[in-house]
């Protein structure tokens, strides 16, 4: 072979390759350019996809917290409806205490003005008084015995509380109370 043959094969592949390249190097940056719009189309979607879960947040977030406040404002009715209701008890027991209290007042004092009457009379000598003493002393008796019984106190001490089913802490700290899920 001559050596002008030899190099003008090997200019004629190099000029091939050179025309591949050219073309190829068209190709590639068209689709470089559409790649990088591609890619910025993905970006914009990303970023607005972003701003979509901030809201979707922000929303859940103020879900939650109406629903939370929703039933703390429930356990606050209940706990207010509890309190009045233990107040209530409260009072129509010590009112109970104190019409007996007032009772009690009254019939010693009663005692008192028949025993006073009774030593009188046993002193004083005089028969009819004696007797007459004797009779209202007796009747008081009766009277405080109908009344009182055997003086024992008419209220007692006892208010119970009921607390709710354990099971409604347990509810409440599990999914009952609501649950946050994503994709």
């Amino acid at each position: 072979m001559h050596p002008t043959t030899v190099q003008s094969d090997v200019m004629r592949v190099y000029t091939d390759v050179v025309e591949k390249a050219k073309v190829d190097c068209d190709k590639l940056l068209l689709r470089a350019k559409q790649e990088m719009g591609q890619v910025d189309d993905s970006q914009c979607l990303v970023a607005e996809m972003g701003s979509r879960v901030n809201q979707r947040h922000k929303m859940i977030q103020q879900n939650i917290r109406e629903m939370t406040q929703q039933h703390i404002n429930a356990i606050k009715d209940r706990e207010a409806v509890l309190l009045l209701r233990l107040q209530k008890v409260r009072q129509v027991k010590l009112k109970t205490l104190e019409q007996q209290q007032s009772e009690l007042n009254l019939t010693a004092m009663c005692l008192r003005k028949a025993a006073e009457e009774l030593s009188l009379s046993g002193q004083s000598g005089r028969e009819m008084d004696l007797i007459n003493s004797c009779n209202k002393a007796v009747e008081i008796f009766r009277e405080v015995q109908g009344r009182f019984g055997n003086l024992a106190v008419q209220e007692d001490d006892i208010i119970e509380y009921v607390p709710p089913d354990t099971g409604i802490i347990t509810t409440l700290s599990s999914n009952a109370f609501g649950s946050v899920n994503g994709s």
